[in-house]
C-alpha cells in the first residue's frame, strides 16, 4: 500500500437535504428553501462563510465506484469556505478537504474524485444539519493539507479488505 496526501477542492456545494432537530428530513426543493436556519448570520456574507467553516463536518455515509483501492481514508484538515451565501437554503463555495489515503501504488488524482461518492459535508447545529451533496466545480489533487485550516480526524477503513 502507498500513502498519499490529497485535497479534494469543492468550488459549489448545495444542499441534499435537512434534518431538523426534531428528526423530520427535508429534501423537497420547496421544503428547503422554506426552512427557518435558527441562528445563522443570514445577513452577513462573511460572518455566514465563518459560521460554516465552524460548524460544518465530514461524514463518510457514500460508497465508493472502486472501494478496492482504498484500505483507509483519513479526512484530517478543513480549509474554508471562502464564501457562502443563501439562495434556497446555504450555498457553500470554495472549501477544501484534505485527506490521507492508503491505497494501491500507481493512483492517479482521478481515481481520487471516487472520494466524492463517499463523503458528505454537513453543516451541524443544535437547530438542524444540512447535508451537502450537490457538488459542482470540484477536483481531487495530490497536495499537502497546509496547516492553516480547522483540523479533522475521521476516517473510513475497507473492512473488506
Amino acid at each position: 500500500m502507498t500513502t498519499y496526501s490529497v485535497c479534494l477542492d469543492i468550488g459549489i456545494m448545495e444542499p441534499k437535504y435537512i434534518e431538523t432537530a426534531d428528526g423530520y428530513w427535508l429534501d423537497e426543493y420547496e421544503d428547503i428553501e422554506n426552512f427557518e436556519l435558527k441562528g445563522v448570520p443570514i445577513d452577513d456574507e462573511e460572518a455566514l462563510a465563518k459560521f460554516c467553516a465552524q460548524n460544518l463536518k465530514i461524514i463518510f455515509d457514500g460508497d465508493l465506484d472502486e472501494p478496492d483501492n482504498f484500505t483507509v481514508i483519513r479526512a484530517v484538515e478543513l480549509v474554508g469556505p471562502k464564501f457562502a451565501t443563501i439562495q434556497a437554503s446555504i450555498i457553500i463555495t470554495d472549501l477544501s478537504v484534505y485527506f490521507h489515503v492508503e491505497g494501491k501504488a500507481g493512483l492517479s488524482e482521478e481515481d481520487f474524485e471516487d472520494i466524492f461518492h463517499l463523503i458528505e459535508p454537513t453543516l451541524s447545529t443544535d437547530a438542524f444539519s444540512i447535508a451537502y451533496g450537490d457538488f459542482s466545480d470540484y477536483s481531487a489533487t495530490f497536495e499537502i493539507p497546509p496547516g492553516e485550516g480547522i483540523p479533522l480526524n475521521i476516517g473510513w477503513k475497507n473492512d473488506l479488505r
